[in-house]
């Protein structure tokens, strides 16, 4: 779908989670998302620390953006909810 879009001219970004591969060919980038902030596995919590997050590399337990692992301060999502729509890509 976001081929088809961003074929069509749009600019498109994928928010979440992930868990349509990892290899090349199969990431968000590769699926057509101009921009992608996503949680790229499975096997952790977010709300406690039995599997806490970048522990397992196995799991791909990480947010990528645009490609690019990056790490989170703990309170990331309550700021990234209180920033105006036109700021959320900053």
């Amino acid at each position: 779908m976001a081929e088809r879009f961003k074929d069509a001219g749009y600019n498109t970004l994928m928010a979440g989670k992930w868990h349509l591969g990892f290899v090349p060919g199969a990431t968000p980038k590769d699926r057509g998302f101009n921009h992608a902030f996503a949680f790229m596995g499975g096997g952790t919590s977010h709300f406690n620390d039995a599997i806490p997050l970048g522990t397992v590399e196995a799991f791909h337990t990480y947010y990528t953006r645009d490609g690019e692992r990056v790490s989170l301060p703990d309170d990331f999502l309550l700021q990234r909810s209180l920033r105006p729509p036109d700021e959320q890509l900053d």
